[in-house]
């Protein structure tokens, strides 16, 4: 019996280790703290694989920022000294992780990024301040009536360094301070502006086309020198420079080469007869046919020559080729004067 209750004694105070209350309660607040940083760091990347979307056409880094920030949740930390917030960028991402939405966004800007908590921590690389990395240049090229150029070229003078304006009219390239871009189109004058500071260039380019050297014939346009010898014009001032008080015809002898102006007689009033080169016809008229202001066949001698605002003559067969057999002896014709938008003038 003695022996017996020894060994009891001596079994209650020599326990077996494995079984003591206290580790066991240590490795139980392992375990749960193991499973509550779990959980946390999985909080963390579900926040940051949140799909973000993001359409900048020359808009600031600002502004994308706020868009960002309503999508995620997370919150842009910088300086102002090392991140540039109003440059313009343009940037399309479509359903991308936040790291890779980022990634993109300041590609070739010098800024660096970290996702610490719910912040977004940026700070300026080490690309920023070396002076080989040149900075990107954007902006959008207007024709003469503010309307996007599509597919305008933009280079960089004296490189092999261009591109070519979207669909939107906006480009991106990258040029020195000191560099010059040449923007071009077919049909515009050409400029060349030095890029400086500036990171955005907005440019006009304005027509190369004279619409004065134009003229409007039956099929088409055609250029005033091509048709010096097929068309004539006569403007108010040189009708009213002599006396032509019997009919606006008369004003046109001299004028015009090819055109004869003839009166058949000394009576006053008599009609004066107009040969466009020369007689073709022996049995049939030979007197041209007369539109005024549109009109198909007017007569000439009801008109005042105080308001003619200008005389065409049509002398070969392409320019007047809308008339048909009607313009075979030529065409003439009248644009009489119209009201014009202004203060009255009153001539007596």
């Amino acid at each position: 019996m003695n022996l017996k209750k020894t060994f009891l004694v001596e079994e209650r105070h020599n326990p077996n280790p494995s079984s003591s209350p206290i580790k066991n309660r240590g490795r139980i607040c392992l375990i749960l703290t193991l499973f509550l940083s779990l959980m946390t760091s999985q909080a963390v990347m579900a926040q940051s694989d949140k799909l973000v979307t993001v359409n900048a056409q020359n808009e600031t880094l600002l502004s994308v920022f706020t868009t960002i920030e309503n999508q995620t949740g997370y919150k842009f930390a910088y300086s102002l000294e090392s991140v540039n917030v109003n440059q313009k960028v343009i940037v399309q991402i479509k359903n991308k992780d936040l790291n890779t939405t980022l990634t993109l966004l300041f590609k070739g800007k010098g800024i660096n990024f970290t996702l610490k908590e719910k912040n977004i921590l940026l700070s300026k690389t080490n690309d920023a301040k070396d002076p080989k990395t040149k900075p990107e240049i954007s902006g959008t090229v207007y024709d003469n009536e503010g309307e996007p150029l599509i597919a305008a070229t933009v280079t960089v003078v004296g490189t092999n360094v261009g591109t070519v304006t979207d669909v939107n009219g906006n480009y991106s390239i990258s040029a020195d301070p000191s560099a010059t871009l040449r923007f071009s189109f077919v049909g515009t004058q050409t400029q060349n502006l030095k890029v400086g500071n500036n990171t955005q260039i907005d440019v006009r380019l304005m027509s190369s086309i004279n619409i004065d050297e134009v003229v409007v014939i039956g099929y088409g346009t055609s250029s005033r020198k091509g048709l010096s010898t097929a068309v004539g014009s006569v403007k108010s001032d040189a009708l009213l420079a002599r006396p032509t008080n019997i009919s606006v015809l008369q004003g046109l002898a001299g004028q015009i080469a090819g055109v004869n102006v003839m009166s058949n007689s000394g009576k006053p009033g008599a009609n004066a007869a107009i040969k466009i080169r020369g007689t073709s016809s022996i049995n049939s008229s030979n007197d041209p046919l007369y539109v005024v202001d549109g009109m198909v066949g007017a007569d000439p001698l009801t008109i005042d020559p105080n308001i003619v605002e200008s005389i065409d003559v049509l002398k070969d067969a392409a320019s007047c080729a809308i008339y048909g057999a009607r313009g075979a002896n030529g065409v003439i014709i009248m644009t009489t004067k119209k009201g014009k938008v202004g203060a009255s003038e009153v001539q007596y």
